[in-house]
């Protein structure tokens, strides 16, 4: 098992990020008609531990060449993970007078990002969620796939196929 939200799964080359250290997080920012949106949040390697470093100029980083890029080091926002994920929500009163400044334009996507930073074993169980609802795993349940019991025992079921 990997060492739960301390080791992540690189979105480019699928390979484990072993160290906060070594992760990167990106996603856009765009402004459409005055108001900001982001999406596209991603966990990647940090250019140099990439194991695409040699093969790709930007190694596991997708958005480089994009307008709207937004980044940080994973380090620094896993340390910051909760106040960083509810800004994207609601940024707050000193910078919202409408109260209606939620930046997320897919929240499917963010809920999944959100997902891997807060709640243990979600990384590494992720990985198994196809397999598991083809197999029918309980799949009339969506709380399995967020309670970390549960999760630990989706890991135990599957990491040895």
């Amino acid at each position: 098992m990997i060492k739960p939200l301390e080791q992540f799964y690189c979105d480019e080359c699928g390979q484990l990020i072993k160290e906060i250290r070594d992760g990167w997080v990106e996603w856009i920012d765009e402004e459409v008609n005055g108001k900001k949106h982001s999406y596209g949040f991603r966990i990647v390697h940090h250019n140099s531990c990439s194991p695409l470093k040699d093969k790709k100029k930007d190694g596991c980083y997708k958005y480089n060449d994009h307008y709207g890029r937004s980044d940080d080091h994973l380090d620094n926002i896993w340390e910051i993970r909760n106040q960083f994920l509810l800004s994207f929500l609601y940024s707050g009163e000193f910078h919202d007078n409408c109260g209606e400044n939620c930046r997320i334009t897919n929240f499917k996507e963010y809920a999944e990002f959100a997902r891997r930073l807060t709640i243990p074993y979600y990384e590494e169980a992720r990985r198994y969620f196809d397999k598991a609802k083809s197999d029918e795993y309980s799949v009339d349940n969506e709380f399995i796939f967020t309670n970390e019991d549960e999760l630990k025992k989706l890991i135990e079921k599957y990491e040895k196929d």
